[in-house]
């Protein structure tokens, strides 16, 4: 074990190789560095030991047999909890070459001859702790503490976004709550709603209050109510006096016979006095269709097919 020529890690990755072997092919043990092979690596130095007190090993395979089992003890340990073989140079025989791990210099030929022979080391202690020692502070790279800061980020994303869709279901959940609440009072009085009236003789019919705005094909509240402004807004069926019956639908009104039309018609009526107010037509776009079709006959969603905006508006514009 000198300095010259083969590194020290060269040197141990030698021996090691050659106890592998030795130990499979003279002692039929199977050695692979892990810690239940401890277990082994003792009965191989036991082994040792009882030839060594025969008087049956020479000095050269003593010194052979304690590098080999000394080299694998060594790796073994540094392979399961750490460390690194170094060599000192002032140093001779079996503290030559030394595992350092955390601050502990430990000498694992020094054990083996000890467990062979029987001999106590001389001073110094085979493992010596260093008074002095600092483990190494790694520091961390820009790479690692741009990856950690990509990391964090993408997690506050996720975390915003996941808090952001539940707020949204909570939100959404409620509003769906208390609509179908505030809808429940005015079901029981669809039928007088969507009655059909005559209309009042005369220009300028008596048109305010309150409206509930009533969808014929759903047979229920239209989410055009919802868009109203808060005045014409009733909040139990007592306070409504227009009933707007909406009608949206495809008609075959284009001038194009291979096209059709959507389109909404609105009419206004008071339940009370049992007559129709006022009506209004808002058509949509054409759309392709196979034949014309002269009659409004086929619901279509209000805010995909046709523009709300203007129905809105006429509704505040006429309900005073």
């Amino acid at each position: 074990m000198s300095d010259a020529g083969p590194t020290v890690n060269q040197i141990i990755d030698d021996l090691t190789r050659q106890a592998v072997t030795i130990a499979r092919e003279r002692f039929n043990l199977a050695l692979d560095f892990s810690m239940a092979s401890m277990s082994k690596l003792g009965h191989l130095i036991d082994q040792a030991r009882k030839s060594y007190e025969a008087g049956n090993v020479s000095n050269e395979g003593l010194e052979k047999t304690v590098q080999l089992w000394g080299a694998y003890l060594g790796e073994t340990q540094r392979r399961n909890k750490g460390g690194v073989w170094k060599l000192n140079p002032s140093q001779s025989g079996d503290r030559r070459i030394f595992l350092f791990s955390q601050g502990i210099n430990t000498y694992p030929f020094e054990q083996v001859r000890q467990k062979i022979t029987g001999t106590t080391p001389a001073v110094p202690e085979r493992d010596e702790v260093l008074d002095n020692y600092k483990p190494e502070k790694k520091g961390l790279t820009p790479r690692v503490l741009f990856i950690a800061a990509g990391i964090i980020i993408t997690l506050m994303i996720l975390v915003g976004a996941g808090a952001w869709f539940i707020s949204e279901q909570t939100r959404a959940a409620e509003e769906a709550r208390l609509r179908a609440e505030f809808e429940s009072y005015f079901t029981p009085y669809f039928g007088e709603y969507l009655a059909e009236y005559s209309s009042i003789p005369g220009d300028n019919p008596d048109i305010s209050g309150r409206v509930i705005v009533i969808d014929k094909n759903a047979q229920a509240i239209a989410g055009l109510q919802y868009l109203l402004d808060k005045r014409l807004q009733p909040a139990n069926p007592e306070e409504v006096t227009i009933a707007a019956q909406l009608e949206c639908g495809v008609t075959g009104d284009s001038p194009d016979p291979a096209l059709s039309r959507t389109g909404c018609i609105i009419t206004l009526v008071d339940p009370a006095r049992g007559k129709m107010v006022a009506k209004q037509e808002f058509p949509g776009k054409d759309i392709r269709k196979p034949q014309v079709i002269s009659t409004y006959y086929q619901a279509v969603v209000v805010s995909r097919a046709i523009d709300p905006t203007p129905m809105v508006q006429w509704l505040e514009e006429t309900i005073r």
